[in-house]
């Protein structure tokens, strides 16, 4: 069955079969035969038809594949230069139309996508995303930091410094998320990132003070660990003291509050959450970690 879309005609098997990757992940006789039987025009075609889509299910298999047939490592290198040489001008702009979806795992989902396909010009797009998240997305801020770190963009510190003093505390917490899964600042940074942790540190909310001080503690005892010219029992003391620092971690943050929020959006059927909402998730989580739900 074909049906007529977006000025070309497309293919509903195809359609379907793009959809469902997740039944044939980093199968390559099966994008192979996809390739065979369609063609890789039609294929893209087809992915960005489901990108357009309401469907965030569709969309995440879609972004999957693109990001397998997209980096090299996973498919025959031909294809993937074949795919990189077409993207820009089909893929990447249904990517980054992504970026403000309705449905938060289509929006986490762009982001990463977008990331790991490396193309600098995506910069934009995703700085762009980072102003509109700023006021009603941590979860999205956190990841678009990341990525921005990873394509190069030279100021993420100063972003991380807006979001560390932003005056919603849910946005704030998610400083200390980009800052985790940046991990150690880059040396001209060093000074910056310490006076946001120890701003955070004395945050208002106890969730965001107590991830910034383990994070500061973290930062010092890290930079100690990189030491090589010391004792054996200045060593001995650093890793005990190592040891000791990772049974502080708080049982909850903001890398932890994300997953309880997809396992409760997943559980409860919906697909996003306002910022108020999760404030007053973080706000019970804080207090009364049993009492913590949406219901």
């Amino acid at each position: 069955m074909t049906t007529v879309t977006m000025g070309h005609t497309m293919d509903r098997g195809l359609h379907d079969n793009v959809a469902r990757y997740i039944d044939h992940l980093e199968d390559r006789a099966w994008v192979n035969a996809l390739m065979v039987d369609h063609g890789l025009d039609a294929v893209l075609a087809s992915c960005v038809d489901v990108l357009g889509t309401g469907d965030c299910d569709a969309k995440l298999n879609v972004m999957t594949l693109l990001r397998d047939l997209g980096i090299y490592g996973i498919f025959d290198r031909e294809l993937v230069t074949q795919v990189r040489d077409r993207v820009p001008l089909t893929v990447l702009p249904a990517l980054a139309q992504n970026l403000r979806d309705a449905c938060i795992s289509s929006r986490m989902n762009a982001i990463y996508t977008l990331g790991k396909l490396s193309f600098s010009s995506e910069i934009a797009s995703l700085i762009a995303a980072f102003e509109w998240y700023l006021d009603r997305d941590a979860f999205c801020v956190a990841r678009v930091l990341s990525e921005l770190s990873w394509l190069g963009d030279d100021d993420v510190m100063g972003k991380i410094e807006r979001v560390a003093a932003h005056s919603h505390p849910v946005i704030r917490w998610s400083a200390l998320g980009a800052m985790e899964t940046l991990g150690r600042p880059r040396d001209e940074d060093l000074q910056r990132w310490d006076k946001v942790l120890e701003a955070l540190s004395n945050d208002a909310m106890s969730c965001v003070r107590n991830e910034a001080r383990y994070q500061r503690v973290d930062l010092a005892l890290g930079q100690k660990r990189t030491l090589k010219a010391i004792s054996k029992t200045t060593r001995k003391e650093r890793d005990l003291a190592w040891r000791e620092h990772l049974k502080t971690q708080p049982r909850w943050t903001f890398g932890s509050l994300e997953i309880h929020v997809v396992h409760e959006l997943t559980r409860d059927q919906r697909i996003d959450l306002s910022i108020d909402e999760i404030e007053s998730l973080v706000l019970a989580l804080c207090e009364s970690p049993e009492s913590a739900s949406f219901i």
